[in-house]
């Protein structure tokens, strides 16, 4: 990482904490996140829930991934 200013790094720390969580999450699970910038309802997390198994998977892994709200 390239030298930053203390400013800097204090506004930030949390887009570069969010990024690595994100980034150990696919790691462990092999699959990538999705990202949905709207309002959840039941008949989304249907859709959200078939998406991934309809989808080939990655990595060799052959498991739909967790989906988890954080």
């Amino acid at each position: 990482m390239p030298d930053q200013t203390p400013l800097f790094r204090a506004e930030n720390s949390a887009r570069y904490e969010r990024q690595a969580l994100v980034q150990d999450d696919q790691e462990l699970t092999g699959s990538d996140p999705v990202v949905v910038i709207d309002q959840v309802t039941t008949t989304d997390m249907t859709v959200l829930e078939e998406a991934p198994r309809r989808s080939r998977p990655r990595r060799g892994s052959a498991s739909a991934p967790v989906l988890a709200g954080w």
